[in-house]
């Protein structure tokens, strides 16, 4: 088909984790994929809770608040693992943010994060206490003037995102620390007094966040934006006179999707060691600390399967496509951006074997999803072994950011949600899965999120940051399921929420207030006075934040939380542009270049500084730069205002590996830690809480997406099958419309289960939705599919399943969490957090409220 050897070298087969092939069998033996739900969500709860546990041990300090990204995987049994591990969580809306709440979160360890919040958005995190990233002078106005006015009586902390301008990482989507960032206030030079005015301005700011990005942001870039954080830190500091009570430094560590371990180079101990090195200061105990990983947690924990229904091989110069259930509804980035966002496929049979292309031969691929449009394609050109009907494609890391971004378009209803536990001498998850029955016809693909993984990863970060004086705040948005955000409080992380709503989630969750950190760029009035009364910490954005918040200061008394303000410190893009906040484009927070030390000292409740330059695709060197540069501001603050700041919020951001099992080295915690040890080494003093705000990196290797093939298209000889699965931009918007930034690993399994193994073929995965965009990945080289063989999507943990859109009006899948038994540890359990939606609740989405004087949802003009 004229596709050179070094085109494909990157879609060699990699043969899964003996783990992969034991879920698949209990996929199988379960039956979980069937007629009613052709596809499945699996999630390795055991690896999700190593993941965690990883976090945790690189970040371990009573004073670091991981806060998980809910973006990336927001089932409530996955959450609620999160929430035992003590976990926060990072809430990117304000339903995350009620999410995390609902899940039991404390309001404290709930960040909310948000580059567009409304008025009322920050008045339900001010009301619940959260902590709240402001993005944007509008934000901070609006907060001013909510705690003014019936917010008086908040304990929100109110944080600041600052986009460090440290740069992207290789996907510039999600790159949030470059100059054309929308993500809080760039700082550059020419920024930074602003931003100092804004600090000045509203004392309430008592936190300061960063986040540069995730995906494809390497290390340094991380560690870089934390430096530029802290330097910040200092100057707000000096020139305010307060100190800063938090730094979040977000999440964002990235993950692969093109190896089955995770990155060496982003090991949450490497990341804490680079920390440690560049940034000492942040674990000085000094600041509240909250990290917000996401897809580095859940990704890898995740799988999907999808079983293969039809392959259609008409036309000779037209690849195969195989039609599965799983398309653009869950896979929208892999779909729209199949060049960014990729994963690894295996092929197995209906009995949870995986296939080999030693057995059957392979073939080359197009995988198509159930969506009605032609651009519905999880991946293309994916070898793969020969597919029969019947089979299960098996995309590999979809822990985060598939469910997530699950899309309503065509109202296919979402695959099921598995968590899987090891079980002695039991049948893998995907035998479970087969035996259950839990894909079927009602049921066409599901996601699961491994809580062990999810576990390991938030060990890694504490054990990177161990400080009492680190909180981790779990970006909810990367994952908000009341299970995942459960499950990070359980471990002692907190709650980065990005929304009021993800506020009010990880309140409802059982997050303290305190642990809960709210920011997003864009809040209401309302939200603030919510936020404010509910103690939850915030991060201001803008001006009108500060104002909101100063309002309500000045109505109801001076926060008790955290209120900070985000310092864009300008440090530049990552690799994914719409991830990298850190840019003089960028729309969160206030830019460095601004008087910040100005706003510290008007705004005397300013009480923290909050930055995050990105996620996926920000280099550690880009995070550490921003925190540097935030410290420096920090001192500056402090030296001008005489009030030193109790908190620096450095944000989350670091990326996390679609490419492999195992998070890079460059990627690690640790590695963060060290840079940030190098050259910000006043963060981690001890003299000031540190907050980061960790989502996708903590938890997209903990979750995979599973979806049946439906049908494959192999018509055209020059075309790869086009294998159609029911995950798309419904569930990866990110992978479909960006698949050159975001692009996960894919297995293959029969639906008893058997993950697929041998000669490969190359396909297109496309999924359900009707346009032909919707492809989860393009050129996946498969073991040969066949129609109802099982997709599975890797790395699917954080920003997949809590994207889940509403376009086609497609039915979210049921999330499993995969756990440990707590008599036997070597048991599996697969426990389901998410039960998969029907019809009637699809159609509640679309119906017309009953108000009075409303008929059928129309109003003449003029009519009241």
């Amino acid at each position: 088909m004229g596709i050179t050897v070094r085109a494909l070298s990157h879609l060699v087969l990699r043969q899964p984790r003996p783990r992969m092939d034991e879920i698949l069998k209990i996929i199988a033996a379960k039956g979980l994929i069937n007629d009613a739900t052709p596809s499945a969500e699996i999630f390795d709860l055991d690896y999700f809770q190593s993941r965690l546990d990883s976090l945790q041990a690189a970040f371990p300090e009573p004073f670091i608040v991981n806060a998980a990204a809910l973006k990336a995987n927001s089932f409530r049994g996955i959450l609620n693992r999160v929430k035992a591990q003590g976990f926060g969580a990072e809430c990117a809306s304000i339903s995350e943010t009620m999410h995390a709440i609902s899940l039991g979160f404390s309001p404290e360890a709930v960040i909310f994060d948000s580059p567009c919040k409304t008025k009322l958005d920050l008045k339900t995190a001010l009301d619940a206490g959260v902590y709240i990233n402001l993005d944007n002078e509008h934000e901070m106005a609006i907060v001013d003037e909510l705690l003014k006015d019936g917010c008086s009586g908040s304990k929100a902390k109110l944080g600041l995102r600052i986009n460090p301008v440290v740069g992207g990482g290789t996907i510039a989507i999600i790159s949030t620390a470059t100059k054309q960032s929308k993500f809080g206030l760039p700082l550059i030079p020419t920024t930074k007094e602003r931003i100092l005015d804004l600090y000045e301005k509203y004392s309430w700011l008592s936190g300061i966040h960063i986040h540069v990005g995730s995906q494809g942001v390497p290390l340094e870039l991380f560690v870089k934006g934390a430096r530029v954080c802290m330097d910040l830190v200092k100057e707000i500091e000096s020139k305010c006179k307060r100190q800063l009570e938090i730094i979040d430094i977000g999440g964002g560590l990235s993950s692969t999707y093109e190896e089955a371990e995770e990155p060496k180079s982003f090991e949450y101990g490497r990341y804490r060691d680079n920390l440690n090195q560049v940034v000492p200061e942040l674990f000085s105990g000094q600041y509240k600390v909250i990290t917000e990983f996401g897809r580095s947690l859940f990704l890898k924990a995740g799988f999907s399967v999808t079983r293969v229904d039809f392959i259609k091989d008409w036309v000779p110069e037209i690849k195969p496509i195989v039609l599965t259930h799983v398309g653009t509804n869950q896979f929208i980035r892999e779909t729209y951006l199949p060049e960014v966002w990729r994963h690894r496929y295996l092929l197995a049979d209906p009995e949870g074997n995986l296939k080999s292309p030693d057995q059957s031969g392979s073939q080359v691929y197009d995988l198509a999803g159930p969506m009605c449009f032609q651009g519905d394609y999880l991946a293309k050109d994916v070898e793969l072994p020969k597919i029969d009907m019947g089979d299960w494609l098996i995309i590999q890391d979809t822990g985060a950011y598939t469910m997530a971004m699950y899309s309503r378009f065509n109202s296919i209803l979402p695959s099921p949600v598995y968590g899987f536990t090891k079980k002695n001498g039991q049948m893998t998850i995907l035998q479970q899965i087969a035996q259950n029955d839990l894909i079927n016809d009602e049921v066409s693909c599901l996601d699961v999120i491994d809580f062990e993984t999810v576990k390991k990863r938030i060990l890694d970060y504490d054990e990177a940051f161990p400080e009492e004086f680190i909180s981790n705040a779990y970006c909810v948005k990367v994952n908000p399921f009341v299970g995942v955000l459960n499950h990070v409080l359980s471990m002692g992380m907190g709650a980065e929420c990005g929304s009021w709503q993800e506020v009010f989630l990880a309140l409802k969750t059982g997050f303290k207030p305190e642990d809960i950190f709210y920011y997003s760029p864009v809040r209401t009035k309302s939200e603030f006075k919510q936020a404010l009364e509910s103690g939850v910490n915030i991060n201001l954005d803008n001006w009108q934040d500060l104002a909101h918040v100063d309002e309500q200061a000045d109505l109801n008394g001076i926060p008790k939380s955290y209120i900070g303000l985000r310092i864009n410190p300008i440090i530049g893009f990552g690799t994914i542009v719409s991830t990298s906040t850190a840019t003089k484009a960028s729309k969160f927070g206030i830019p460095i270049t601004e008087d910040i030390c100005h706003i510290y000292q008007k705004y005397s409740w300013l009480n923290s500084i909050h930055l995050h330059v990105g996620s996926q695709g920000i280099p550690v060197i880009n995070m550490v730069e921003a925190t540097r540069k935030l410290m420096d501001l920090v001192m500056k603050i402090e030296a001008q205002t005489g009030k030193k700041l109790l908190a620096i919020n450095i944000g989350g951001g670091l990326s996390s590996s679609y490419d492999t099992d195992q998070e890079p080295p460059e990627m690690s915690f640790a590695t963060y830690r060290k840079a940030l040890e190098k050259s910000v080494p006043e963060l981690l003093s001890g003299d000031r809480k540190i907050i980061t705000e960790f989502g996708r990196c903590l938890i997209l290797k903990a979750g995979f997406s599973l979806t049946r093939i439906e049908a494959i298209k192999s018509w055209f000889p020059d075309i790869n099958p086009i294998l159609l699965t029911h995950f798309g931009a419904n569930q990866f918007p990110w992978e479909v419309y960006m698949p050159g930034v975001y692009r996960h690993r894919f297995s293959l399994a029969k639906p008893n289960g058997q993950l697929q193994f041998g000669d490969q073929e190359i396909y297109d995965i496309a999924g359900p939705l009707c346009f032909q965009g919707d492809y989860l990945a393009r050129e996946i080289a498969l073991p040969k599919a066949n129609p109802g063989d099982w997709l599975i999507v890797r790395d699917t943990g954080a920003y997949t399943k809590s994207m889940f859109g509403r376009f086609h009006s497609t039915r979210s899948g049921p999330v499993y969490a995969v756990t440990k038994s707590s008599t036997n540890h070597e048991v599996i359990v697969l426990t389901c957090i998410k039960s998969p939606e029907n019809s009637e609740e699809v159609i509640k989405f679309w119906e017309t409220p009953e108000i009075e004087g409303l008929r059928a949802g129309f109003v003449a003009a003029g009519q009241k």
